[in-house]
C-alpha cells in the first residue's frame, strides 16, 4: 500500500501537521529542559561531591596527625639507654597500650644507622625502607610510600618520627606499621556509606597506585598510565577538580579528588552516572509520557474543532455532489453560522446565483440561435481548427441527403464534395477570412450530394475564438 498524504482528508493532513509542529515544540523544550537540568544535576553534585571528599580529606589528615603525635610523644621517652639495650626497648614498646589501636601491625624502633632494635610485635621481620631516611638524616616526620612488605607479604605504610636525645640529637627513629589488608584507620574513612554504588579511594599520587578504597580488592591496584585517562592524570598533578570519566573497571563516573597534604595522597569520591543522573532519566521517562499523553489529546482535540469548524463545507460539498450527476440546478447552501466559513458560502451561494442565472440565458439563447437556425432551413457546421474536426448540423446533412450516421466529423467530409472547379476558389475564401483579411467568410459552391448531382450552397462562417496570439481556434 503506497503512502500518499495527498490523498489524505484534509482534516487528516491539517491534524498530522499540527500534531507535527506540537511535538516539535514539546521535544525542543524537553531537549532543553533536560539539558538544562543535567547540568545543573552535574553542578550541584559536583559541589556536593566535592565537598564529602573534602569531609574524607579533612578526616584522614585528622587521624594521620593524631598518630604522629602519639608515636612523638613515645619516641620522647625513648632513651639512649634503652635504645642500647633492645631487650628493655622491645619491653617498653609491648606494653605500651597506646600504640596497640593506632598501628595494626605494630611499632618498630631503629637505630640511627636504620636498622631494627625492637617492635611491639614479637617474632616480626621487617625490612630496612629508604622512607626513614628523612626522619634519621633531617629529623622530619614521614609517611612512607605504600608498598608489599617483602617478609608479611602484606600492603603497607610506615609512619616514621625520629628519637632525639636530651640535647636534641637525632639517635633513632620510630616507625608506626600500618597493615593496609587488616582493619585500620583509613578503611573508617572508605568504608562508609556513599549513596548506592558510590565509592572512595585513597590514591598516591607519586607511584600512581590505590592505597585503599571502599573495594577492597582495589588495594595497592596501579592507576591508568599516563595519558589513558585525562582527569586522573589531572589528579595525579594536583588538581582537584570534579568530572566525568570512565574508571578503570570500565564505569562511567562523576569523580572529585581532594588532597591530603601531610602524606602528599589525594581523595577521590565518585559517583556512577547511572545512579547520579537517575533522577533527570527518570524526569525523562514522565516527560515521554506526559509528552504522549498531551499530544494525544492535542490529536483528538484538533480532530473535534476540525470537524466543529469543516463540518458546513462537508455539508456543502456532499450537497453539490449529489447534485452533479442530475440536470437540476444546485439549490443554495445552507448556511448555519456568521463566521469565515459562513462568508465562504455566502459567496459561493452568490456565485451559483449568478452561475445559474447565466445559464438560464444560455439555453435562451441556444433555444432562439437553434429555432432561429431551424426555421430558416440552413445547415450548420463549426469547425474546430485546434484537432481539425467539424461538427455537421442535422440539416446540413440532410441537405444533402444523407442520414446523420453517414458523414463523419473531418474537414475533409466538406472538402471532398466541394466541386472541383470551385475548390480553389473556395478554400481562397476560406484561407483569407483565417488571415483576418475579411470580416467573415462567404462563399457560393457547388457541393456533391448522396445521389451524385452537384447542389449550389451559400456558405458563411466567421472567427469566434482565438488564441492568446491570435491565432484562430475556431470557426
Amino acid at each position: 500500500m503506497s503512502f500518499n498524504l495527498f490523498r489524505w482528508s484534509f482534516k487528516t493532513r491539517v491534524t498530522l501537521f499540527t500534531l507535527t509542529i506540537f511535538l516539535f515544540g514539546i521535544w525542543s523544550l524537553a531537549f532543553y529542559a533536560n539539558q538544562i537540568l543535567h547540568e545543573d544535576m552535574k553542578r550541584l553534585l559536583s559541589e556536593q561531591q566535592s565537598t564529602t571528599a573534602s569531609y574524607i580529606a579533612y578526616e584522614v589528615t585528622q587521624e594521620l596527625e593524631a598518630r604522629f603525635k602519639i608515636l612523638t610523644k613515645v619516641a620522647e621517652k625513648v632513651t639512649p639507654a634503652m635504645l642500647a639495650k633492645p631487650s628493655v626497648l622491645q619491653d617498653f614498646l609491648e606494653n605500651l597500650l597506646i600504640l596497640q589501636e593506632p598501628f595494626n601491625a605494630g611499632v618498630i624502633a631503629m637505630s640511627a644507622a636504620g636498622q631494627v632494635i625492637a617492635d611491639s610485635v614479637a617474632n616480626t621481620n621487617q625490612q630496612k625502607s629508604t622512607d626513614i631516611n628523612p626522619a634519621i638524616n633531617e629529623g622530619l616526620s614521614t609517611i612512607s610510600r605504600p608498598q608489599i612488605n617483602k617478609f608479611t607479604k602484606n600492603p603497607e605504610f610506615n609512619m616514621t618520627v625520629p628519637i632525639r636525645d636530651s640535647h636534641g640529637n637525632i639517635i633513632g627513629a620510630l616507625s608506626g606499621i600500618t597493615n593496609l589488608a587488616k582493619a585500620n584507620f583509613l578503611e573508617k574513612a572508605t568504608q562508609r556509606h556513599y549513596n548506592k554504588t558510590g565509592y572512595f579511594l585513597i590514591e598516591d599520587p607519586k607511584n600512581r597506585t590505590i592505597i585503599t578504597g571502599t573495594d577492597k580488592n582495589r588495594i595497592m591496584q596501579a592507576l591508568p598510565a599516563l595519558g589513558i585517562n585525562p582527569l586522573i592524570d589531572r589528579h595525579v598533578q594536583g588538581s582537584d577538580e570534579t568530572g566525568i570519566t570512565v574508571n578503570p573497571t570500565g564505569v562511567r563516573v562523576l569523580a572529585s579528588a581532594k588532597r591530603v597534604p601531610i602524606a602528599d595522597w589525594f581523595i577521590v569520591a565518585a559517583l556512577p552516572t547511572e545512579e547520579a543522573f537517575a533522577p533527570i532519566h527518570a524526569l525523562k521517562q514522565r516527560m515521554l509520557l506526559a509528552t504522549g499523553i498531551v499530544t494525544l489529546l492535542a490529536g483528538i482535540l484538533t480532530w473535534l474543532i476540525l470537524k466543529h469548524l469543516l463540518a458546513p463545507i462537508i455539508s456543502a460539498a456532499k450537497s453539490l455532489s449529489a447534485y452533479s450527476n442530475t440536470d437540476l440546478p444546485p439549490p443554495h447552501l445552507s448556511v448555519t453560522r456568521q463566521d469565515e466559513i459562513g462568508n465562504l458560502i455566502n459567496g459561493f451561494n452568490h456565485l451559483l446565483e449568478t452561475l445559474n442565472q447565466r445559464n438560464e440565458a444560455l439555453k435562451d439563447s441556444e433555444f432562439r440561435w437553434k429555432f432561429a437556425i431551424k426555421g430558416a432551413g440552413d445547415g450548420l457546421w463549426d469547425w474546430n481548427m485546434r484537432d481539425n474536426t467539424v461538427f455537421f448540423s442535422k440539416t446540413w446533412k440532410a441537405m444533402l441527403g444523407y442520414a446523420e450516421d453517414e458523414i463523419g466529423n473531418g474537414l475533409d467530409e466538406w472538402a471532398k464534395r466541394v466541386h472541383p472547379d470551385d475548390k480553389t476558389d473556395t478554400l481562397t475564401t476560406v484561407q483569407a477570412h483565417i488571415e483576418g483579411k475579411t470580416p467573415y467568410y462567404l462563399s457560393e459552391h457547388r457541393v456533391l450530394c448522396k445521389d451524385g448531382s452537384y447542389k449550389w450552397i451559400l456558405d458563411r462562417g466567421v472567427i469566434v475564438s482565438c488564441s492568446d496570439v491570435g491565432e484562430p481556434l475556431r470557426v
